[in-house]
């Protein structure tokens, strides 16, 4: 039969066990819940068609991603704030633009490169 002080123990560590999860996991609840998408194009101020490849980012964070073929783009878990998306690629100048996104809403930004 096991003493009191091994069930106390068992009883401690598991208590910690529970404490700890908690608090791993409330966190990451919250944050997706304050965080919304930002889709657009972006396009060559030329002839109008899709900048395929080019980088997009939002300014402050890590978040990023490329245009697709049609340059199409898809941001997401991006803070619900005014944010400033950034594009740049080789041949083009750089652009920005300011974003409102709103929780669990999403945001369109169409930007045009020359």
């Amino acid at each position: 039969m096991k003493s009191t002080k091994a069930l106390a123990g068992s009883l401690a560590r598991m208590v910690t066990t529970a404490w700890l999860m908690l608090a791993f996991l409330v966190p990451l609840t919250a944050y997706g819940a304050d965080t919304g998408t930002i889709k657009g194009r972006i396009t060559d101020k030329a002839d109008g068609e899709g900048v395929y490849g080019a980088s997009v980012t939002v300014s402050g964070t890590t978040i990023g991603t490329a245009t697709d073929l049609d340059g199409n783009f898809t941001l997401q878990n991006v803070p619900a704030a005014s944010q400033k998306i950034s594009v740049s690629i080789i041949g083009y100048g750089s652009a920005s633009q300011a974003v409102s996104v709103t929780a669990d809403q999403t945001a369109t930004a169409d930007i045009t490169l020359s």
